[in-house]
């Protein structure tokens, strides 16, 4: 199996024998179809953290710090 489906894959979380159909494909398509998959993912996780971002703006003020560290624990957004 190539090193673009193997990359594309990893950042799905499977194993490379689920894209095997895809070994039809020319590197180059397979290439563009990570970079997409890429964008994609982070732009969905963008989006998440707006929108719990702006979730928090209904926490009433004095309770939005515990509200976002039970969100985020340690800081981290994901």
């Amino acid at each position: 199996m190539n090193t673009e489906l193997s990359r594309l894959a990893e950042r799905l979380g499977v194993t490379t024998g689920r894209l095997q159909p895809l070994q039809a494909l020319a590197k180059r398509d397979v290439q563009q179809l990570d970079d997409l998959v890429s964008s994609t993912m982070t732009s969905g996780a963008e989006a998440f953290d707006k929108g719990i971002e702006e979730a928090l703006r209904f926490v009433p003020r004095p309770l939005r710090g515990t509200a976002r560290s039970l969100l985020f624990p340690g800081g981290d957004r994901g």
